[in-house]
């Protein structure tokens, strides 16, 4: 499959994205990428071009509508695995400066392997390191304008891994669905704690894709305590 399916560019032109060759292209080398390191590694559970295009790369890009991200900001993409969603937003936004944490070496030889392959990077860096550590390190403690969480944990463990990262105002951006009421409210007294506040939460109608998807905004309003993220595994086992 050497184009991008129907639903992929009707997904984008229903979001008001206009893609210009250049990152049709981007988006196809991907796609492709994605599916000859499937292979070897367990990137995704997705097999076919057509799922990680509506997937992957439609829901990744559904947040346009509705977070109003510069074309010039610093974005962390937490857990980011195949890249998902911070390269999809890199390919749209090139000017943003994009961070990818990802744990698993394996992947993150994908990630500066698609990073070379689509020359980004230039404006994209990997991390090969647990979030709780990168937190305490200063190029990187509230640098961040945004953090993107997709398919990472629940919103207790988010806060904590999160909220260090971000400058005051910045915004932790996380994608669920179906109903996340009480996973919200059992996590607002950490949130607190973190100096985080929730925004509001966004409903989307991804075009092609049945699920419902769910877009939390958190904003930073006050410094996070030094304390935190506590120890790799702590936030997972005890969060707050």
């Amino acid at each position: 499959m050497s184009n991008l399916s129907s639903d992929f560019l009707e997904g984008t032109k229903h979001l008001g994205l206009a893609l210009d060759d250049l990152q049709k292209a981007s988006f196809i080398k991907y796609r492709d990428e994605i599916l000859e390191w499937n292979n070897k590694i367990n990137l995704t559970g997705l097999k076919t071009p057509i799922d990680i295009e509506k997937v992957l790369f439609l829901d990744s890009l559904a947040i346009i509508n509705t977070v109003d991200i510069p074309k010039e900001t610093k974005i962390l993409d937490l857990g980011s695995g195949a890249g998902i969603p911070g390269i999809p937003i890199q390919i749209l936004n090139p000017k943003a400066n994009v961070t990818l944490v990802e744990s698993q070496s394996k992947k993150t030889r994908f990630l500066k392997h698609i990073l070379g392959i689509l020359d980004l990077s230039n404006s994209t860096s990997v991390e090969n390191e647990r979030a709780e550590i990168l937190t305490h390190q200063e190029e990187h403690r509230e640098k961040y304008d945004y953090v993107l969480c997709r398919g990472v944990s629940n919103m207790s463990v988010l806060h904590e891994l999160s909220l260090p990262f971000l400058k005051m105002g910045g915004y932790m951006v996380a994608y669920k669905q179906g109903d996340i009421s009480k996973e919200i409210e059992d996590s607002l007294p950490g949130l607190k704690l973190l100096g985080g506040e929730l925004d509001r939460i966004d409903e989307l109608n991804i075009p092609k894709i049945k699920q419902g998807r769910k877009i939390v905004l958190i904003k930073k309003i006050g410094r996070t305590s030094a304390e935190f993220s506590r120890k790799p595994g702590i936030p997972q086992k005890r969060p707050l």
